[in-house]
């Protein structure tokens, strides 16, 4: 069986909109089965050896939160580069939603986010904007980020900002990574009853630190 086979990512985070599922592409080569990966009631994880040389992962589970909704969860990629690794694409995205789900984009406030909602449940996703990334490269927010990033993450906008897929979930494009580099992102989905509040979405802008903590503590 080819290693590159399509679809061979992970089902991970279970939401109203459906079951996200993990993915990763190198230069349009499609994700190659993982070599390591558990799944279980609290928190599970999935790891892949790219052909270029570099340990990809991706771990999710439960959450806490000072909000009331019905639920929340969180997942956090991590890459490891053993060499120079150029045309990596993350992606964690929902399948596509009935019509009798309403909304989309919805950033700001250094989050990038998308709320949706149907007469019943309002859901949101949410992870760091390129504001928060660039403090991470300059270590004023950890976990950094590699100091040859300043330059592809600098500006108002820039094509590695994180972005809402076309489905559900996000992208993120990452810029070249070097040998040992070490980088992590995360993502935040929550949902609660109520269509018009705006109460999941407070729940998704947490930070990576605080995401970590919680998913550690699952353990």
């Amino acid at each position: 069986m080819d290693i590159f086979e399509p679809n061979n990512g992970i089902e991970t985070i279970p939401s109203p909109l459906g079951k996200f599922q993990a993915t990763w592409t190198l230069n349009g080569l499609a994700t190659p089965w993982p070599v390591v990966s558990r799944v279980d009631a609290l928190t599970s994880h999935v790891v892949w050896q790219s052909p270029q040389a570099a340990q990809i992962s991706f771990e999710w589970g439960r959450i806490p939160t000072s909000y009331e909704v019905s639920d929340c969860w969180a997942g956090i990629w991590r890459v490891e580069a053993q060499q120079v690794v150029t045309g990596l694409r993350l992606t964690f995205q929902a399948p596509p939603i009935g019509p009798e789900w309403e909304g989309g984009h919805n950033s700001g406030e250094h989050l990038v986010a998308a709320r949706y909602s149907d007469p019943t449940t309002n859901v949101s996703i949410g992870t760091a904007d390129l504001e928060i990334l660039q403090y991470r490269v300059s270590k004023t927010l950890l976990p950094p980020l590699p100091d040859h990033w300043k330059e592809p993450l600098s500006g108002y906008s820039s094509p590695f900002e994180p972005y809402l897929a076309s489905t559900p979930g996000m992208i993120w494009d990452l810029p070249t990574l070097n040998p040992n580099d070490s980088v992590e992102f995360h993502v935040i989905i929550a949902w609660d009853p109520d269509p018009d509040s705006v109460i999941s979405w407070l729940a998704v802008d947490e930070p990576i630190l605080n995401v970590k903590t919680a998913l550690y503590r699952s353990l």
